[in-house]
C-alpha cells in the first residue's frame, strides 16, 4: 500500500481533488496527541478493537521464559525495586501470562503491534478511513475533510466520538480486517529497522570492551515494552565502579533533550551518533 505521504491527490473521482499528502501533514504533526488518552485516544480504540475482534494470540513459553528471565536481572541491576513493582502492577496487571500478541503467519510478532502508539502509522490509518469515507459519501467525507485541513484538532475531536464505530465499519465489516491494519505499519517498521542497527553497534561495542549481554529486547520484548530496557550488560570488573555489575541499558542513535528521558529509570543511557554511554542519575559521560 502506498504511503499518503507519498500520495499527490485522491485517486476517486470528485467534485474537487483532495489533497491527502497535505491532510497527512497536518495529522502527523500533532504526534503523541493522537494515541494518548488525553488527546484522540487512538491507542485504546485500536487495543479495543484488536481484543474485542480477538486478533491478538497468547504469549508462547519461550516468550514467557525470555520475560522472567530478563525480570530476574533486571532486578540484579541498579533499578529501584519499586520502581520494578510499580510498572509490573501498571503495564502486566495479569501477569505476563496474560498478554497477547498479533503474530504473522509464522507464529512472530508483527509490526501491527505497534500501530497503537506510532503516530505516523496511525496518521495514515486516519487519512485512509477519511478517503474511504468521502468515496462512500463526498459531502459528508468533505465536510469532515476540511475541518481537519483547517483545524486539525478541533477536526478530529469532532469525530472522536465516532471514531472506533467508523474504523470498525470502513474496515472490518467493509474491510479486510486485521489484513487492512497490517498494511498500516511502513514507519514502524522503518523505525525498527534504525534500532536494529542503533542495538547493533552498541552491542558490538560493549562486546569489544569485555561486556557480557546478559539480555537483549527487540521487537515484542515486553522486558523492553514495560520497562524501556534495550539491553542487561554484566562485567566482573571495571576501572569504573559505576559499570560493574548487571546494568540496564536504554539506547537511542541520540539525545537531543533530556527531559524525554525522565521516565526511564534505567542505569545506562546509550548514544549511537557517536557511541557514548551516560549515567541517567546524573547525565555525567561514563568512560567504558
Amino acid at each position: 500500500m502506498k504511503k499518503f505521504s507519498e500520495s499527490q491527490i485522491s485517486v476517486f473521482e470528485s467534485p474537487e481533488p483532495l489533497n491527502f499528502v497535505a491532510l497527512f501533514e497536518k495529522m502527523k504533526n500533532l504526534k503523541s496527541w493522537l494515541y494518548t488518552s488525553t488527546g484522540l485516544g487512538m491507542m485504546s480504540i485500536i487495543d479495543d478493537i484488536f481484543k474485542e475482534n480477538n486478533y491478538e494470540t497468547p504469549l508462547n513459553q519461550n516468550q514467557i521464559d525470555k520475560f522472567n528471565r530478563g525480570l530476574d536481572l533486571l532486578k540484579r541491576s541498579q533499578m529501584p525495586l519499586d520502581h520494578i513493582n510499580l510498572r509490573l502492577s501498571q503495564k502486566l496487571p495479569g501477569g505476563i501470562q496474560s498478554k497477547k500478541l498479533v503474530l504473522d503467519e509464522n507464529g512472530e510478532w508483527h509490526h501491527v503491534n505497534k500501530l497503537n502508539t506510532n503516530y505516523l502509522d496511525l496518521s495514515d490509518l486516519l487519512v485512509e478511513l477519511i478517503k474511504r469515507g468521502c468515496e462512500r459519501n463526498y459531502e459528508k467525507g468533505k465536510v469532515v475533510y476540511d475541518s481537519i485541513m483547517q483545524d486539525p484538532i478541533k477536526g478530529l475531536l469532532n469525530i472522536k466520538p465516532y471514531l472506533k464505530k467508523l474504523i470498525i465499519y470502513y474496515f472490518i465489516k467493509n474491510g479486510l480486517g486485521l489484513e487492512d491494519f497490517k498494511k498500516f505499519t511502513v514507519y514502524s517498521k522503518k523505525m525498527s529497522k534504525i534500532g536494529e542497527v542503533a542495538e547493533d553497534s552498541v552491542t558490538a561495542f560493549l562486546q569489544s570492551k569485555g561486556f557480557l549481554i546478559a539480555h537483549s529486547g527487540g521487537n515484542g520484548d515486553f522486558i523492553d515494552m514495560v520497562f524501556g530496557v534495550d539491553l542487561i550488560i554484566f562485567c566482573h570488573t571495571n576501572k569504573n565502579p559505576d559499570l560493574v555489575g548487571y546494568k540496564s541499558v536504554q539506547i537511542k542513535n541520540r539525545i537531543d533533550d533530556w527531559s524525554k528521558l525522565s521516565y526511564y529509570k534505567v542505569d545506562i543511557v546509550a548514544e549511537t551518533n557517536p557511541v557514548r554511554f551516560y549515567n541517567l542519575k546524573d547525565k555525567s559521560v561514563l568512560d567504558i
